[in-house]
């Protein structure tokens, strides 16, 4: 997925989707910020406090009806690119290894770089083999696929127009805030 460039205007576009929500969540919080540090001063009206705290309290309703929002819409909308996604990779290692004569092909995640012996990274294989996966304790040069496999998906998604095809648009029910 990670050298798949549809993954990556997937994250493009979801990075998209999303900024409307993250610019009214960071006003929600600034005008809660603001309405606390007005309350502050020594200038404030003790008279407006109770409008002030329902101001923030409405912020605050606001600020998790967005995150419950958000949630909603990343998950499914995650969900649906994770899937065209893993069958065009499937499909994919499937033609390739059909022509070149292979007749197993083992997915399994690696840390590309750094340190391959610190512990998270050990505890993480661990993790996966108590859990019935299995990793590449040992391997040949040149038995990794996945560069060939990555440069044919890229090139059909070039040839395509480089605009991903499905899994991108928002679930129905959810649209972006309005631009203040």
């Amino acid at each position: 997925f990670t050298k798949y460039d549809k993954a990556k205007a997937y994250k493009v576009q979801m990075e998209k989707l999303l900024e409307p929500y993250q610019l009214e969540g960071k006003n929600l919080k600034k005008q809660i910020l603001d309405w606390t540090e007005a309350m502050k001063s020594p200038k404030f009206d003790p008279k407006e406090k109770d409008r002030y705290e329902q101001g923030i309290r409405i912020n605050q309703r606001k600020l998790e009806d967005l995150e419950l929002t958000v949630r909603k819409l990343v998950g499914t909308t995650q969900e649906d690119q994770i899937v065209n996604l893993f069958k065009e990779v499937q499909t994919a290692i499937r033609a390739y290894a059909q022509a070149n004569g292979i007749q197993l092909v083992l997915g399994y995640g690696e840390q590309i770089e750094g340190d391959l012996y610190v512990f998270g990274n050990i505890n993480r294989k661990m993790q996966g083999m108590d859990l019935g996966s299995c990793n590449p304790m040992f391997h040949v040069p040149g038995i990794d696929i996945s560069h060939p496999v990555a440069d044919m998906l890229n090139s059909s998604f070039q040839r395509a127009g480089a605009a991903p095809s499905s899994g991108v648009t928002p679930v129905s029910g959810f649209s972006a805030p309005k631009q203040k």
